[in-house]
């Protein structure tokens, strides 16, 4: 974040402050505050997107191979695969910690919920008919995502408690 993106923040903090507080504003600066407000709701959501695209485009070979090997039972590729998936997400989400050992076996582990049940959390049948990878690649990048920002969140609140 730019020095002047910074200064923005801070003073729309401080004056949602005033406002929460009852502190009295004119008309103009309830706007002006809306305004700001509005636009960090739009860069919220154009950096989530972007996370999302990149995340996607980064983890989609590995999650098409870890599938395939699922079906032809090849478990040395289904662990590699797991465990690059989990780095990938760690190296996206944060940069800072990708070598946090310990952080990237949390969100290993805490994905195995999926990894573990494949039938049941993205309807991967194994010994069925040939698989839409397609279709399955997007249902399991979803719940992927979804159960490693857990584990993140898990992850924080488990060092905050121990601070």
């Amino acid at each position: 974040m730019s020095d002047s993106q910074d200064i923005m923040v801070g003073e729309f903090i401080a004056r949602w402050d005033d406002a929460v507080a009852g502190v009295t504003m004119d008309a103009d600066t309830a706007q002006e505050l809306a305004r700001a407000f509005k636009e960090m709701k739009l860069r919220t959501a154009d950096l989530e997107s972007a996370l999302s695209a990149s995340l996607r485009k980064n983890l989609s070979f590995d999650i098409t191979r870890y599938l395939i090997a699922n079906v032809r039972s090849d478990g040395a590729e289904k662990a590699e695969r797991h465990m690059s998936m989990c780095q990938t997400y760690l190296d996206v989400m944060r940069p800072k910690q990708r070598k946090n050992h310990e952080l990237m076996m949390f969100i290993h582990d805490e994905s195995q919920v999926l990894t573990s049940h494949l039938d049941t959390e993205i309807g991967l049948e194994i010994g069925g008919d040939y698989p839409d990878y397609d279709l399955l690649e997007g249902l399991f990048f979803d719940r992927f995502i979804e159960l490693c920002g857990k584990a993140l969140v898990a992850a924080d609140s488990l060092i905050e408690n121990n601070e």
